[in-house]
C-alpha cells in the first residue's frame, strides 16, 4: 500500500529523533548544556574567526530572527557567548564565544564526540561511514 520511500524517510526521522534525544539528555547530564545551546556553540566555533551573524543563525538553526534574539539573550546572560556590533554594517550583530562558552564546547564536544561513537559510528563500518556522509552531503 505505502510506497518504501515513504518508510525509508520515516526511519530517518525516527534516527533523529532517537539520536537526539539520546545526545540532548548526555549533554544536560554531563554539562548542564542543552541540545540547542550546544548547536549555537557548535555553529559559533566553526564560523570563520568564531564570530557568527545573527542572521545567518538564524537560519541554520531554524528559528525566527526574535527566537533566536530571545536565545541568544540567555546565553550572553548565561556568560556563553557576547553580542558584538560590526564594524561596517550598524544593522547587523555577530555574536562570539567567550572563553566560558570555548571551554564549555570543547568538553561538550568531547561527551558528544563519545555519544557519536556509542550510538552510531560504531554501528557501521568505516565504509558504511563514509557512504553515510556522502549520501547526506548529496542530500543536503
Amino acid at each position: 500500500m505505502f510506497d518504501r520511500r515513504i518508510d525509508t524517510f520515516g526511519r530517518l526521522l525516527e534516527v533523529r529523533a532517537r539520536l537526539d534525544r539520546e545526545f540532548g539528555q548526555s549533554l544536560e547530564e554531563s554539562h548542564d548544556l542543552s541540545h540547542t545551546w550546544f548547536e549555537v556553540l557548535l555553529r559559533i566555533g566553526r564560523a570563520d574567526e568564531e564570530r557568527l551573524k545573527m542572521c545567518d543563525l538564524a537560519n541554520e538553526i531554524a528559528l525566527t530572527t526574535g527566537g533566536v534574539t530571545r536565545l541568544v539573550d540567555r546565553m550572553v546572560d548565561a556568560g556563553y557567548i557576547l553580542r558584538v556590533p560590526s564594524p561596517s554594517d550598524r544593522r547587523v550583530q555577530f555574536i562570539e564565544l567567550t572563553d566560558t562558552g570555548r571551554t564549555l564546547l570543547e568538553d561538550a564536544c568531547d561527551t558528544h564526540l563519545g555519544d557519536l561513537e556509542d550510538q552510531m559510528f560504531s554501528r557501521l563500518t568505516r565504509s558504511e561511514a563514509e557512504q553515510l556522509d556522502a549520501l547526506l552531503e548529496k542530500l543536503r
